[in-house]
C-alpha cells in the first residue's frame, strides 16, 4: 500500500518554479531587468525520472558525466508576449541541441528532439510561443550533445504575458 501511495504522489508532482515566479527577467535586448533565478539557464546535475522521460528519444545517459563548456545561455525577453530569442554564448563541444517545454504538470507543450544543430559559439534560435496560454509559466528543458556524448543539460522558466 505504501508503494501505491508513493507512486500516486510522484505521478502528481508539479514543476516547482521557485521564488518570485521562477523566471529570470530580461528585456528585448537580453539585459536583466529584475528577478534572476539562479537555477535557470545553467547546468543541472541530475534529473528525476519524469524529466529524463522527456528525452527518451536521445541515446544518452542524461544523468551521466557532462563534458561542460556550455555557457551564457539566455532567453529574452522574459516574460514574453509571443516570440523570444534563445542564445548560447559558448556551446562547448556540442554540435546538437534538443529541447522540450512543459507546463506546470509536466505536460509537453512544445518540443524539438535531435534536429537543431549548433555550430561554434554565439548560436541563436527564435521561438514562437503564440500558441501557449497567456499568463502561464512554462519550463524548457534542454540538452546539448555530440552524438551520444552529453555536453550539458539544464532548464529555464518562461512566463507568457497576459
Amino acid at each position: 500500500m505504501l508503494f501505491l501511495s508513493a507512486t500516486l504522489f510522484s505521478a502528481c508532482e508539479k514543476v516547482n518554479f521557485g521564488d518570485d515566479g521562477g523566471i529570470t527577467e530580461r528585456d528585448s535586448t537580453g539585459l536583466t531587468t529584475g528577478h534572476v533565478d539562479k537555477s535557470d539557464w545553467g547546468s543541472d546535475a541530475t534529473w528525476k525520472k519524469q524529466e529524463l522521460d522527456l528525452f527518451k528519444g536521445l541515446d544518452l545517459d542524461l544523468n551521466g558525466t557532462q563534458q561542460g563548456g556550455v555557457r551564457d545561455i539566455i532567453l529574452y525577453p522574459n516574460p514574453v508576449a509571443t516570440e523570444a530569442a534563445f542564445r548560447v554564448g559558448q556551446s562547448g563541444s556540442a554540435t546538437q541541441f534538443a529541447w522540450v517545454m512543459v507546463d506546470r504538470k509536466y505536460k509537453v507543450v512544445m518540443k524539438l528532439i535531435n534536429d537543431a544543430r549548433i555550430s561554434g559559439n554565439g548560436s541563436g534560435y527564435s521561438f514562437d510561443f503564440s500558441s501557449l496560454k497567456k499568463g502561464e509559466t512554462y519550463r524548457m528543458y534542454y540538452v546539448f550533445h555530440t552524438g551520444t556524448n552529453l555536453v550539458s543539460k539544464g532548464h529555464g522558466d518562461i512566463k507568457i504575458l497576459d
